[in-house]
Parts: structure tokens; C-alpha cells; sequence
């Protein structure tokens, strides 16, 4: 998986690391941070080779919205600031790059995938204090629309995330998430067309839509003081459906996917 998904899961348990820090729901303190490092991800969906990528992630207020920058992708949170962090919701742009230039020399010569951008939006709802005081647990679904014609489909991301304090300067944080990808997506990313097949000697095979990943994490995040703070991150994805039968994940793939990130943050408030 892309290092724009790594970075995105990082950002988004960070945030919620920040946010019930405070100890009170004020989503406007205490939450315009930026975090830099670097990441270990596969080098296309389904691989078993593995790259060092950037990992970095940013978040920043103005007036009643929030940005935040994750990877290749903006979001902008209409809700969160009005609803006292109880709810999140707004617009997300994002660039998902190509693949080419991959490892699995199989895979690398069939046709690349040219970059593309995406648009799209998400909504999700928080809970506080469900087994101590400081805990937390975020449920969200985001949709995401592929406006440069590449592979002319949409994605569904349904995520759960909590976090718990285990001393007053670490906390950790778990993720579960489940991605649905229309025809038009999985086609694109885990087919194989007759062209393709010839070039590469995979077998045909036409991907349809459907649940294509389910994947769970977990997170420490430590600060060092007020400012400075480091956070990790161990995230696990299995390919499942058509993704998981693909040529590009059974002939020198693996349907497990792993990805790790280490970043140091600093608050900027």
C-alpha cells in the first residue's frame, strides 16, 4: 500500500491522541501540530518487496476549520471545531500516484498506472470515557472519487480507531478498517488485460468490486514534553476477494501487507 495510506492512518491516530490529551473536548487547543520521518511501506499493492517512503503528517486551524495535510492528500473538517470534537466531517482532495518502476519484475512490465486525483469527503462520529476517564473511540466513513480518469471508480473507507493513556506522557492507539473499491478501481490496480499478459506472462484476469482490504494497527505515541513528541506505528493489511486472487499478488506478491512509521511531531500552539 501507498505511503499516503500509512501517513493518513498516522495522522489520524495522532490527532485523536492530541485531542483527548486535554483532557476536556476542546478541539481548538492544543492540535496544530507537525510531524516528519520516514516509513517502510510495499511498493505497490499486493507486493512482498518493500521501500523506505517520507512519513509526515500536519494539522492546522484557521477560524472555525481544520486542515490537515497527510501524505499526498488535504482535508478540510467543516464539523469538528462546531461540534466541540464530538463529530468530524468535510472534504478531502488527494494525489494517488502510478505504478511503475516495481520490484517484481512481472508486475513491472505490465502497462503502468499513471497518477491520478481524487476527491472526496468523510463524516464520523467520537465517544469519550468509555473504560476510564482519558479513553476514546472514533467511528468514520470516507469516500473517495477518482476525477482524473485513471481508473474512473470510487473507494468506501470504514474505520474504528481507539486510544487509551498508559502513563501521563504515552498512550496507545488501534485502528480496524475495512476499504470497499468499485469495478473501476480494482480493475485497474489487480487485472490483468490481454495486453498486459502478453507482456508480462500473468494470466488474464478481470477484478470486480468489492471489500478488497481489511486491516488493523496499533501506535505509541510518547511526548517529551509540551512540544516535542514521538510517534510509531505497526499497521497490518490482508487483501482479500479479487485482490487477493490477482496475478499481481499471487505470482511474487503476498496478500499480507505490513507498513511501519516513526515520526517526531511538534506542536505549534
Amino acid at each position: 500500500m501507498r505511503w499516503r495510506v500509512m501517513a493518513a492512518i498516522g495522522l489520524v491516530l495522532f490527532t485523536t491522541v492530541s485531542l483527548a490529551s486535554e483532557g476536556k473536548p476542546d478541539p481548538g487547543r492544543g492540535r496544530d501540530f507537525v510531524a516528519l520521518g520516514l516509513g517502510a511501506t510495499p511498493d505497490y499493492r499486493g507486493s512482498n518487496d518493500y521501500q523506505l517512503v517520507p512519513f509526515g503528517f500536519a494539522s492546522y486551524r484557521v477560524g472555525d476549520l481544520r486542515y490537515t495535510w497527510q501524505g499526498l492528500s488535504l482535508k478540510a473538517d467543516f464539523l469538528e471545531l462546531r461540534s466541540a470534537g464530538t463529530w468530524v466531517g468535510g472534504i478531502t482532495a488527494a494525489y494517488v500516484p502510478g505504478r511503475h518502476d516495481v520490484d517484481n519484475p512481472a508486475v513491472d512490465r505490465l502497462p503502468d498506472i499513471a497518477g491520478t486525483v481524487e476527491l472526496g469527503g468523510f463524516l464520523g462520529r467520537r465517544f469519550r470515557a468509555l473504560f476510564n476517564n482519558a479513553d476514546a473511540i472514533a467511528v468514520s466513513l470516507g469516500v473517495m472519487a477518482d476525477i482524473g480518469g485513471v481508473y474512473r471508480g470510487y473507494t468506501l473507507d470504514l474505520g474504528l480507531d481507539y486510544n487509551t493513556p498508559l502513563s501521563p506522557r504515552v498512550r496507545a492507539l488501534l485502528n480496524l478498517g475495512a476499504v470497499y473499491a468499485s469495478d473501476g478501481f480494482m480493475d485497474t490496480q489487480f487485472g490483468v488485460d490481454e495486453r498486459g499478459a502478453a507482456a508480462s506472462g500473468l494470466p488474464t484476469f478481470s477484478a470486480d468490486a468489492g471489500v478488497h482490504q481489511l486491516s488493523a494497527s496499533a501506535g505509541l505515541n510518547m511526548q517529551f514534553n509540551r512540544r516535542w513528541g514521538i510517534f510509531g506505528q505497526l499497521a497490518y493489511s490482508r487483501l482479500t476477494g479479487d485482490a487477493r486472487n490477482s496475478p499481481v499478488v499471487r505470482f511474487g506478491g503476498d496478500p499480507d501487507q505490513w507498513r511501519l512509521g516513526l515520526a517526531l511531531s511538534y506542536r505549534l500552539d
